[in-house]
């Protein structure tokens, strides 16, 4: 079975491809999933799914568990398939310094689509660099279809759930450091290398979705403002961040991130108190930086240490803050 129609019968088996969705054409088409539902992209998890009546956070949730299942298991199988293949070509075309016979030497040669062998005289074996890069080569021709395959499966991921940048960011950079330990120049660890560019290309963006919507916030003019909705955002996603990346060797990527962030959340809820009109701009100023402080507290963000003391510096700022709270509560 080709690697795309193993991501296929994948996504058959865990219910990604079902009735709300369909991928058409060939099997390498998986970024074409046609969701027949209108909305933010989260709310499709329901369709995707099949869970009834399910709370949207439950659905997050279980969507990118499904996914990353399925991201998991295509990387667990691929690695011991590419590196089998690897061994056969080495041995079938002895290629292998220590089976190289004094005075033969095989070379492949591709013709009409196909490899074969051929031998000729030569004074000495030829080095390992050579004998490596030809079992590169014919690697490369038998597995051609696997870097945009995993490109398409990823841009999947990231339609269903731009999160699920974080999981494939975590479980790539994995796999690509286990390939490098096994053979840093085999072609299974440059695939996973260029692909883990593109994953950590589509993380950045989901960083960058984020501030952008911090930006274009709007509060109503007529009614009070409480808890931001770009504060309780970032406490929800560095949550999930923060189970996601435990332990994990790409945490520097997350730790970028955060910086990027938590100074968007600052700069975002100076601006929103200074245009509020009918919440004073210090109660506003104090409940943000108050929950931003509980949560940078609960979650113990290392790299997050100086921002939780500058966001409890802001919740007090104002001496008069406790009697605009008195007088909101009473009112």
């Amino acid at each position: 079975m080709t690697a795309s129609k193993k991501c296929v019968a994948w996504l058959n088996m865990y219910g990604l491809h079902g009735s709300s969705g369909k991928l058409t054409g060939s099997t390498s088409s998986l970024n074409k999933l046609s969701v027949q539902s209108s909305g933010n992209h989260r709310s499709q998890s329901s369709s995707l799914l099949d869970m009834g009546n399910m709370s949207a956070s439950d659905l997050d949730v279980a969507d990118r568990a499904r996914f990353d299942k399925i991201f998991e298991q295509v990387l667990s199988e691929l690695e011991p398939l590419c590196l089998a293949e690897q061994d056969f070509i080495s041995k079938f075309f002895k290629l292998q310094r220590h089976q190289s016979m004094p005075g033969t030497v095989t070379e492949a040669e591709d013709t009409d689509g196909g490899t074969l062998s051929r031998q000729h005289n030569a004074g000495t074996p030829l080095p390992v660099s050579s004998e490596k890069d030809m079992i590169r080569q014919m690697i490369i021709k038998i597995f051609r279809c696997i870097e945009p395959e995993l490109n398409n499966l990823i841009a999947l991921g990231d339609k269903i759930d731009s999160f699920n940048s974080l999981d494939m960011l975590v479980k790539m950079s994995r796999h690509v450091w286990t390939a490098q330990n096994v053979d840093p120049a085999s072609f299974l660890s440059t695939t996973l290398g260029n692909v883990l560019v593109t994953v950590k290309r589509n993380f950045d963006k989901c960083i960058s979705n984020q501030i952008r919507q911090m930006e274009e916030v709007k509060i109503s003019k007529k009614s009070k403002v409480g808890i931001l909705p770009f504060v309780a955002e970032f406490e929800e996603f560095a949550g999930l961040a923060e189970s996601i990346f435990k332990n994990a060797e790409c945490r520097g990527d997350l730790d970028k991130a955060y910086t990027k962030l938590i100074r968007g959340v600052f700069v975002n809820v100076e601006k929103v108190a200074n245009e509020s009109q009918k919440t004073p701009r210090d109660v506003l100023m104090m409940e943000n930086f108050h929950h931003i402080f509980a949560t940078l507290s609960h979650l113990k963000i290392s790299c997050l240490e100086t921002d939780k003391k500058r966001s409890q510096t802001k919740k007090h700022r104002s001496p008069s803050v406790l009697c605009h709270i008195l007088f909101r509560t009473t009112s």
